[in-house]
């Protein structure tokens, strides 16, 4: 394991090295004068990636089907609160500060083996420059990367999977050392309700992702 002294300040060096690429327009000329700061992101990570997160609605109720009659009730149980958030109407994203701030977050994961839900675990986004940084630094399985409202009620999350003894990560558009795209992660964030929202990520190996945020 690496010693924790030296993740932290190898990270927010280089986070801050892609923060100052990715929002250097907004130093450059006033904000009201630059381009959404989504585009810059979407450019970033290249239309190919996006693609994965097409259809995403319809593809995780028919892994959800594909299981059949769960035979454990465990699974039964996440299957049905996996359906019961992909079909929650979604809201208009309020205002950008809402979302800000500190969260709980719980993983929902289904595959060809079942579904399975998580407790939930400490998360938090905060902002930097035009960008928002969500960051899930706790559980066994974690996240971090760049967000941006998409001006569609939803935003875009560019980010990374990382693992609890591991250094974290950030995507491979933003990684200048050690790019790792089997770690890349994509996801659509949704406002449900009031400091309530839904990470849809982009199936990767047959695996399908959901974070339920709430506060």
């Amino acid at each position: 394991m690496r010693e924790k002294e030296n993740i932290v300040p190898n990270l927010i060096v280089r986070l801050a090295a892609v923060l100052a690429m990715v929002c250097a327009p907004a130093f450059a000329q006033d904000q009201e004068a630059d381009p959404p700061y989504h585009l810059a992101l979407e450019t970033a990570v290249g239309a190919g990636e996006l693609d994965r997160l097409e259809g995403w609605q319809e593809a995780l109720p028919d892994a959800v089907a594909d299981l059949g009659e769960a035979p454990e009730q465990h699974i039964a149980e996440a299957a049905a609160q996996v359906l019961a958030l992909v079909n929650m109407e979604t809201r208009p994203l309020g205002d950008p500060g809402d979302i800000v701030g500190d969260w709980s977050a719980r993983t929902l994961l289904v595959d060809g083996l079942g579904a399975y839900s998580y407790p939930y675990f400490p998360a938090r986004i905060y902002r930097e420059g035009r960008a928002l940084v969500f960051d899930k630094n706790s559980g066994s399985q974690r996240h971090r990367g760049l967000m941006a409202d998409t001006g569609q009620d939803r935003y875009l999350f560019a980010g990374a999977l990382y693992y609890r003894d591991e250094e974290p990560r950030l995507h491979s558009a933003h990684m200048a050392g050690s790019p790792d795209p089997e770690r890349d992660a994509l996801a659509w964030v949704y406002r449900l309700a009031p400091d309530h929202y839904l990470m849809a990520f982009a199936p990767r190996g047959g695996q399908h992702r959901l974070y339920e945020l709430r506060r």
